[in-house]
């Protein structure tokens, strides 16, 4: 492992989330959550462009054209940088208080995944979702409490998922050329008491970096399911990672502040991005793909 974590810009988010690594601008975006904005961090200056999405922003998905697509609300939206417009692409579930968008990712057909997840916490009334480049939308997964980490092995034939209500990290096998998702198994069971999961990247060597949610850590695990080693934490609430920098190797890692006053005054640097260097390379993030 390389380094402690340090903070990796000046801003703190409510509830940061959903880092991509952009290596054509050297940036990494992400969101803020709870206040609805995308950001886009220079990572040798520092320096955060800022874009407000509206409420219930959840993930964003760079694209070759330069849009970003969002999840947010009950559906897909893109976002241009250039003028700052959101733009509303399709519903995913009917507009309704039980739920709201949550996690996505793009797999390499472009389709933008994403998923739901219950305002409750408990209930399993959420599900998974699929963007297609023609702006039709599938329904792949139902019973989802909240569906959040996901990631792709390197030959596309796995897909790795978080259904965070769950504490598990499930696998399945999964079909590229239709998008399709068959033979769902556990690969790891967490305790309640090691935090809940929720982000997931896939790196190099098909391991899997997850972020535990209350659990003030990440892990990184092999793709049989064995934990390979811990990067700890200054705060609680670990949401998601990204590997970026010129050689992939740089860990990126948004947290979220905690709810009571003083585990915020104990936890000042809560809210940040955390970066560190590892031993094994990321794999450039899937861009999204829409047709014209």
């Amino acid at each position: 492992m390389g380094n402690e974590p340090t903070p990796a810009f000046d801003i703190a988010a409510e509830l940061g989330e959903c880092p991509v690594w952009d290596p054509g601008t050297a940036s990494l975006w992400w969101i803020d959550w709870a206040k609805g904005f995308v950001y886009r961090s220079d990572a040798a200056s520092g320096d955060t462009a800022s874009y407000f999405a509206g409420a219930s922003l959840s993930a964003v998905a760079p694209s070759p054209s330069g849009l970003i697509g969002l999840a947010l609300g009950h559906g897909y939206a893109a976002l241009d940088p250039a003028t700052g417009e959101v733009r509303p692409l399709a519903g995913a579930e009917g507009e309704q208080d039980e739920t709201r968008m949550c996690d996505g990712k793009c797999d390499a057909r472009g389709r933008f995944w994403a998923g739901t997840m219950a305002m409750d916490g408990a209930s399993a009334i959420g599900a998974l979702f699929v963007l297609e480049s023609d702006g039709r939308v599938r329904r792949v997964l139902d019973r989802v409490i909240c569906s959040n980490g996901m990631g792709w092995s390197a030959d596309d034939s796995t897909f790795y998922y978080i259904d965070s209500g769950t504490y598990r990290i499930d696998v399945f096998d999964f079909d590229l050329e239709s998008g399709t998702l068959s033979n769902r198994s556990t690969l790891i069971q967490l305790r309640e008491d090691e935090g809940l999961p929720d982000g997931l990247i896939v790196d190099a060597e098909d391991h899997l970096w997850v972020a535990l949610w209350d659990g003030w850590q990440v892990r990184r695990y092999s793709p049989a399911g064995e934990l390979r080693c811990t990067v700890e934490l200054p705060v609680a609430r670990p949401t998601c990672c990204a590997l970026g920098g010129a050689d992939l190797r740089d860990l990126y890692i948004t947290t979220a502040m905690p709810d009571a006053a003083e585990d915020r005054q104990a936890q000042p640097l809560a809210g940040r991005v955390f970066t560190t260097r590892v031993g094994t390379p990321g794999v450039l993030s899937h861009l999204w793909q829409m047709d014209a």
